[in-house]
């Protein structure tokens, strides 16, 4: 699909395993009153899904949960041309090829957008028919409302308040 002057959103996840609906949340949040010229959508974060939807788009935002060092509820930022991805995601990732696999094979494809910033809420359950965390159901609404309010997350690799320098995400999601 053809998404050129817009910034097309993508939240990825799973209802079915906890705090892995994250970026599906912030994706329904936002379709109530998205941003202008802002295109919303909702995945399960299948590589190749990713790759078709994001096709012509200059400016892409993915949302997704993952697991990592940093507290439930923080939100890491990654410029997804530039960031190192896990090669692979633990086994309980609900997508079977992925997000980083999506990068790096548009990458390889030269199938990427102009502008590619990757989202992820750290989460902390991952349980079979739970809903969110409380703590990653707050990240998720505060998230929502930053962006759409037209703030856009500017740091290298945590926002907000979480430095730089950190440890990265790794398993389910990126």
């Amino acid at each position: 699909m053809k998404t050129t002057g817009t910034t097309l959103l993508i939240g990825i996840g799973s209802e079915a395993r906890g705090d892995d609906a994250a970026g599906l949340e912030v994706a329904r949040l936002l379709s109530a009153n998205p941003p202008p010229g802002w295109r919303i959508e909702q995945a399960t974060g299948e590589a190749t899904d990713l790759i078709m939807r994001w096709v012509g788009a200059e400016r892409v935002i993915v949302v997704d949960a993952a697991q990592a060092d940093w507290p439930a509820g923080t939100i890491v930022r990654l410029d997804g041309l530039r960031a190192v991805l896990p090669a692979q995601t633990r086994q309980t990732s609900t997508h079977a090829t992925g997000l980083a696999t999506a990068v790096r094979l548009a990458r390889a494809l030269g199938l990427l957008p102009s502008e590619l910033v990757l989202l992820a809420v750290c989460g902390e359950c991952w349980c079979l028919g739970t809903g969110l965390s409380p703590a990653v159901a707050a990240a998720t609404r505060h998230l929502a409302a930053r962006l759409t309010g037209g703030e856009f997350p500017a740091a290298a690799h945590a926002w907000p308040d979480r430095p730089a320098d950190g440890p990265r995400p790794t398993g389910s999601g990126l």
